[in-house]
């Protein structure tokens, strides 16, 4: 699910960049950025469960998991919606939480231009926007799978950065591509807050919006390949708060992405009652 790497495919590569990765590790005094996460506390799963997100039926289970230096809370969420209107209500409102705390937001839409959602993140901030704008990170994987030649996708884009003063990476084509997208968004972030070994990672929240919808370009058993290996490897990372919102979803990747998730949310059928 990377294509920046392609050669770590090939076995002689992959034990090479794996040694030198234990390498690394073992000359620095503490552990790297990337495993030093700053614990997020209990209140933002409080605050989850206060926005309306009810705990999935595999919630105690998962609670059960241990907390150390080293696994602090992680959890995903996952809605599957009627609509865009009700979907932007919750996502807005969860992202505000995570921007209001000092933490990080990255936003990964594949049906339609990120212009829409953080036109209403930037409404619900209203004056707090130009001091969190700054921890938006945009991964654009509509433009490329769906925005074909016209023009006004890259007019609005424009508009996000100068405007708006968000940072937005641009996907390629692929699955892969926007895994790779998503870790370079990553990447980003450790660049503005890595300080040297004793920096803590500041929590996030990764919102996968209308992901399902690339299996009209590629296929199903992709998107099932992706969620498998997003929600676990997110969940590993601690302090990775992980938000899958989900349009149309067939009944065999509803039911895959409901039991990877802490949190869900179903209001496909019934006008935002909760299930």
């Amino acid at each position: 699910l990377r294509d920046d790497k392609w050669w770590l495919v090939l076995p002689v590569w992959e034990q090479i960049y794996i040694w030198q990765r234990r390498r690394k590790h073992a000359n620095e005094p503490g552990r790297s950025y990337e495993h030093q996460p700053l614990s997020p506390g209990k209140e933002i799963t409080e605050a989850i469960v206060a926005a309306g997100w009810p705990p999935s039926t595999s919630l105690p289970a998962l609670r059960q998991r241990p907390k150390t230096k080293l696994v602090q809370e992680s959890a995903t969420l996952s809605l599957v919606s009627s609509s865009y209107q009700l979907a932007d209500a919750r996502t807005t409102e969860l992202a505000a939480l995570f921007l209001n705390k000092g933490h990080y937001v990255q936003y990964t839409p594949c049906g339609r231009h990120p212009t829409e959602f953080l036109l209403k993140l930037q409404s619900r901030l209203d004056s707090r926007w130009h001091d969190t704008a700054r921890r938006v990170i945009v991964v654009d994987a509509y433009t490329p799978h769906f925005g074909f030649y016209d023009s006004v996708h890259d007019t609005r884009t424009q508009f996000l950065k100068k405007q708006l003063n968000v940072s937005i990476i641009r996907s390629r084509p692929t699955f892969a591509g926007i895994h790779t997208a998503t870790a370079d968004a990553f990447n980003l972030i450790k660049s503005r807050e890595s300080g040297g070994p004793n920096s803590l990672r500041k929590p996030a929240l990764l919102i996968f919006e209308t992901t399902y919808a690339l299996v009209d370009l590629e296929s199903q058993e992709q998107y099932r390949r992706f969620v498998r290996h997003i929600i676990p490897s997110e969940r590993m990372w601690s302090a990775m708060f992980t938000a899958f919102i989900e349009f149309g979803l067939d009944a065999d990747s509803l039911t895959l992405l409901r039991s990877y998730s802490d949190y869900f949310l179903d209001d496909s059928r019934n006008n935002g009652a909760t299930s």
